[in-house]
């Protein structure tokens, strides 16, 4: 009850207990491609700050061992959500996988990139490297500006749409590769 003297509004969710399964999606050729299907148990009660970002208090499986059409079901949820909500570039759906039925939990529009990450790690699977990733994000950029062009916006508005990705492309690689000296030195 303390909450609600702390907080005008609250959400709540029904607690689904089971197995916590994550899917990256991309972009490539101008068409979303969901890539795999991780699952994440953690050595903590919950997947915190600590059990991302530290290495081994999670376990990554991948792929997640779970029945053909659950994986295909994740994936194919992981591609609707991301264009429903028209990502760019890419994203990563979280589920919860019990009593063999996919629940989505959340869509992360901005995932990380940490040599601990999901999607890095997903793409390593998938024979991607980190940098055709980058590529691929710039030339989502490009294609974004370039239908904007067509429709004849503003050219200020494009230039600054054009900045912001092009900045959020250098803020990405910029924090992987701290990550990655970090995590060298420790």
């Amino acid at each position: 009850l303390s909450l609600y003297k702390k907080h005008k509004d609250l959400l709540c969710e029904k607690y689904i207990q089971g197995r916590e399964l994550t899917v990256a999606v991309i972009e490539k050729n101008k068409e979303s491609v969901a890539l795999e299907v991780t699952e994440v148990i953690s050595n903590m009660e919950f997947f915190n700050y600590k059990a991302k970002y530290s290495p081994n208090i999670a376990k990554h499986i991948l792929p997640a061992k779970i029945t053909k059409k659950a994986y295909e079901i994740c994936k194919e949820y992981a591609k609707i959500a991301h264009d429903t909500i028209n990502c760019r570039g890419l994203s990563r759906s979280d589920f919860i996988y019990y009593e063999d039925k996919i629940y989505f939990i959340e869509i992360n529009t901005q995932p990380g990139l940490t040599a601990l990450s999901l999607l890095p790690e997903q793409l390593k699977y998938k024979k991607t490297s980190f940098d055709q990733m980058i590529k691929n994000l710039i030339e989502c950029s490009l294609w974004k500006i370039d239908l904007k062009i067509k429709e004849k916006k503003d050219f200020l508005q494009l230039t600054n749409y054009f900045c912001h990705y092009l900045f959020f492309s250098l803020f990405i690689y910029t924090q992987v590769l701290t990550n990655l000296l970090i995590l060298h030195h420790t």
